[in-house]
């Protein structure tokens, strides 16, 4: 094959994957839509709005079309008209209409768009064609229905998620939709809209206002939801990032049930509420104006009191190098678009676990023997381990706990227990009982309402400055200093999960 061949081959090969990808794009637009339909989270917009102008450029759209198919293209669009509607709705049903007509309509055949007021604002669309049985036409709007009577080619298949959308919307609107069909004949698809009241919201202007209206329906469908579904205390909350719309309400929908989802479309306003409030677990996109995916990911792993948060980075980047940037920037999992629900929902669920065992871990007292180059890693060693941890509990007000008691309640003799205990750990015995009674003592300072006295006495500590000395140590300040500002740490958090 020639430079000149192959050169066309990548060009016509790219020119196709270009246009799959459309249409799955279209095809998951569709789905979020439907979705956002059938859960009653479709929020309106109503403006007053040039109807007849905004359908003509709608109709102007399929022109090209009806040249190449030879068809009989017909407007008969009432000039002026102006309504209060939802624009993203009506620009919805108006061209999932046309485009219904042009599928469904064969070479040379006529397609006749209308637009009137009569009391109510009156849509028609007619083609010819086929027709549509009298049988079929109630189960015509069926999103789950693809009717044996419709033609379907591998070039317009049909999903049934255009007639199900237009009929939800309309129904949104307080409108209705009607079809009537002749065999071999023409087909009108006529819908009935009210005037509705216009929603009050900032003035939005009509230029680019087709996406900009979709983003504010998006944004305020996401703050009644805020709203409708108030803080639980009962819930762990979980934080969702990203600057589309549509990916955001769809990831906070996943999740709104189980969890209190905050949502943002930009970073620089989740690392504000970070400030306030921390979640279990953060979900972000990557590729953001302004601070992007990694480095927020950067500036929340380098913040020592939201280090620990489990984070996971969605993105549409499928590149390996972009996973490793991803993982590197401090990422606990990198998941790309399109991405399994199932899989997301389990993925944040076990690192929720995941963060919980290590919390719990770390707030024991086991956490100060962490086991450092690879040693305790064989059954025995452990419940040895545990054994001693066991009966250091059961003696620790005993202020004359000792090696010797310690080891021959194992079953050892001193100098076994030693020689057992020392390749599991460089921690001598007197170390281990000294740090298990100050943990034991700072769980109950915190947990419990003893005095010092009371709880000194219940972890063997006889002498007062002794336990003053240690706990400062540890902790880096005396007991009573410590119970009190981690109450006003308390006291904040709870009153910031109220808020």
């Amino acid at each position: 094959m020639s430079y000149s061949g192959t050169s066309a081959y990548i060009r016509k090969y790219a020119q196709m994957i270009h246009q799959n990808a459309e249409k799955l794009n279209s095809l998951i637009l569709e789905l979020l839509e439907f979705r956002r339909l059938e859960t009653g989270h479709k929020t309106l917009l109503i403006q007053h709005l040039p109807v007849s102008q905004k359908l003509e450029e709608i109709a102007c759209l399929f022109q090209e079309l009806a040249k190449d198919k030879n068809i009989n293209y017909q407007f008969n669009i009432q000039s002026g008209i102006e309504w209060n509607t939802d624009l993203s709705c009506f620009s919805k049903i108006a061209n999932n209409l046309i485009s219904n007509a042009f599928k469904y309509t064969p070479d040379g055949g006529d397609i006749i768009i209308q637009l009137k007021t009569e009391q109510e604002l009156v849509l028609q669309v007619s083609n010819s064609g086929k027709g549509i049985p009298q049988e079929d036409l109630s189960k015509i709007f069926d999103r789950y229905k693809v009717l044996d009577s419709i033609e379907i080619s591998k070039k317009n298949s049909r999903t049934g998620l255009g007639l199900a959308i237009c009929k939800s919307m309309i129904t949104l609107l307080n409108g209705d939709i009607k079809v009537e069909s002749v065999l071999n004949g023409m087909t009108t698809f006529t819908v009935i809209l009210p005037s509705l009241s216009l929603t009050k919201l900032r003035e939005t202007s009509l230029v680019g206002v087709e996406e900009t209206v979709s983003n504010i329906v998006i944004r305020e469908t996401l703050k009644q939801e805020c709203i409708t579904n108030k803080f639980d205390g009962n819930k762990l909350t979980i934080m969702i990032i990203d600057d589309d719309p549509s990916m955001l309400w769809f990831v906070s929908e996943i999740f709104v049930d189980k969890y209190n989802v905050f949502s943002f479309d930009n970073a620089s306003d989740a690392l504000l509420c970070l400030e306030q409030q921390q979640p279990a677990i953060i979900i972000s996109d990557v590729m953001m104006p302004n601070v992007d995916g990694l480095s927020f990911v950067q500036r929340l792993k380098q913040n020592k009191l939201w280090c620990h948060i489990p984070l996971i980075l969605l993105s549409a980047l499928h590149h390996e190098d972009d996973q490793v940037k991803g993982l590197e920037s401090g990422a606990d999992a990198y998941v790309t678009k399109p991405f399994n629900i199932k899989y997301l929902e389990k993925l944040v669920s076990r690192l929720i676990v995941r963060e919980t065992e290590l919390k719990e871990y770390y707030n024991s007292s086991f956490s100060s023997f962490t086991i450092e180059n690879g040693k305790i890693q064989n059954k025995e060693d452990q419940e040895f381990i545990n054994r001693m941890f066991d009966i250091i509990k059961q003696h620790i007000a005993n202020p004359n706990l000792s090696v010797e008691i310690l080891s021959k309640e194992l079953g050892y003799s001193s100098r076994q227990f030693y020689r057992k205990l020392k390749p599991i750990t460089e921690k001598s015995p007197a170390d281990i009982i000294r740090e298990c009674r100050i943990h034991t003592a700072e769980k109950m300072l915190l947990e419990q309402n003893f005095t010092i006295e009371e709880i000194m006495d219940k972890t063997g500590f006889a002498n007062r400055g002794t336990f003053y000395k240690m706990f400062s140590q540890c902790y880096g300040m005396p007991p009573l200093q410590y119970r009190k500002s981690q109450k006003e740490k308390m006291d904040k958090e709870r009153q910031q999960s109220l808020i």
